[in-house]
């Protein structure tokens, strides 16, 4: 399942940051998807792949057996390192996991990914 999870369009986000599209990069090969971004293995939802395109930064999930019904209802977003900031503005930051929860992303635009899913 392919759902965006970082608009890359120059609007602020509800914290009022900015994220300088060219600074963006993205880990390599699989990345955990845990819930609220946990370290505890118990919150591992399942593990997904990166992807930067023009428009944003998208993940193709793959949810284990036991959480794919769950997820559905949960709100993907980003966690990762931010090497650069001048202001609000990130001018460079990696991407290094993908948290789900059930409170909206920062981002107001980004659904649930169920929402997306269905709107394909």
């Amino acid at each position: 399942m392919r759902v965006k999870i970082l608009n890359l369009d120059k609007m602020p986000d509800s914290m009022g940051e900015i994220i300088d599209p060219p600074g963006v990069t993205v880990r390599e090969g699989e990345v955990p998807v845990a819930y609220d971004y946990s370290d505890d293995i118990t919150k591992l939802m399942g593990y997904a792949t990166l992807e930067v395109a023009v428009d944003g930064v998208y993940a193709t999930i793959r949810p284990f057996k036991e959480t794919e019904k769950t997820i559905m209802y949960l709100y993907p977003g980003v966690g990762g390192v931010t090497t650069e900031r001048v202001g609000n503005i990130i001018k460079k930051c990696q991407i290094r996991v993908v948290g789900v929860h059930m409170g909206r992303n920062t981002d107001y635009r980004i659904k649930t990914i169920g929402i997306q899913l269905e709107k394909k």
